[in-house]
């Protein structure tokens, strides 16, 4: 797959995308008629009890702006530069876990499933690529009222994962309305106590930060139920961590999440019988409802 990418170079005078290497300065991005650099993707060792092996790659692709035509001759299209970065890596028998860095459906259906599937046809005829499955899913919105539960407890989050602040979390009801509760999830919250003990309402996506005791890695992630995420980069640390650049220390702050993070948090959610089988969320929401009381009375 590196191979078939590498030979798919982004061309400006063609307007075709094509792929590069996510080291390059991402500040390049929006520039008016640029050509993009015609670096290579890049294939990561595996790292022991951390990643597999990875495939990374930047896929560069050339928005027109609007055309004009003056006094009565076409103008010469011009381009503006975008971009996003994919990671690749085996995920059981003849399968790969694909991660875009967008949350935009029209680019990852349109741009880059289209072009990774003609840059490695080659390598396989019969490949096929599903952006509405993913392992990184946790399936049942459920997660975060289970993961406020963790948080309000002080429990962890999954093996090796603790919860170090929880600043955020969006709720809905049956009617669709949505709260946003932001500065602090915290358990001294009478109108937060009050959304979490109604059985109709439904959380997420949140924001917290957690800290991977078996990595020594620690930040800021926002997480959808769907499993999309996003880092805080000023919020990403490691114990120790030694990176020769900024690029590689992203990489494995992402590789991370992925591969180590982001299943263990699955595993113990989807592990949690207790939860799972209904004795303990019911538990839990009476003890919100009864707690928003005490707090209310006491104003």
């Amino acid at each position: 797959m590196q191979a078939q990418l590498a030979q798919a170079k982004p061309d400006l005078t063609a307007a075709r995308r094509g792929w590069g290497s996510i080291s390059e300065d991402p500040d390049i991005l929006g520039s008016l008629m640029l050509q993009p650099p015609l670096t290579d993707p890049d294939l990561h060792p595996a790292v022991p009890g951390r990643r597999p092996e990875v495939l990374s790659a930047r896929l560069y692709w050339f928005n027109a702006l609007r055309s004009r035509v003056r006094h009565g001759v076409p103008v010469t299209p011009q381009y503006t530069l975008d971009a996003t970065d994919i990671l690749i890596s085996e995920h059981g028998a003849n399968e790969y876990l694909l991660v875009v860095a967008s949350h935009n459906d029209g680019d990852i259906d349109n741009k880059v499933i289209p072009a990774l599937k003609n840059a490695i046809l080659s390598v396989d005829p019969n490949v096929s690529v599903a952006s509405t499955t993913s392992p990184l899913h946790f399936d049942d919105p459920d997660f975060f009222l289970w993961l406020v539960n963790r948080w309000f407890a002080s429990q962890p989050a999954g093996t090796g994962v603790d919860i170090d602040a929880f600043d955020h979390v969006m709720v809905r009801d049956p009617l669709r309305y949505q709260t946003a509760i932001a500065q602090g999830v915290q358990s001294d919250r009478p109108e937060l106590l009050t959304l979490l003990a109604k059985p109709v309402t439904v959380f997420g996506p949140g924001r917290f930060s957690i800290t991977s005791t078996t990595l020594g890695f620690g930040c800021e992630l926002t997480l959808a139920v769907n499993g999309d995420f996003d880092i805080a980069a000023r919020a990403i640390s490691f114990a120790g961590g030694s990176f020769t650049s900024i690029p590689e220390m992203r990489l494995t702050a992402v590789t991370d999440l992925i591969y180590t993070v982001l299943p263990a948090m699955k595993k113990m959610y989807e592990g949690d019988l207790g939860w799972k089988q209904g004795g303990d969320r019911a538990a839990f929401r009476t003890k919100m409802k009864v707690d928003a009381q005490t707090l209310v009375a006491r104003i």
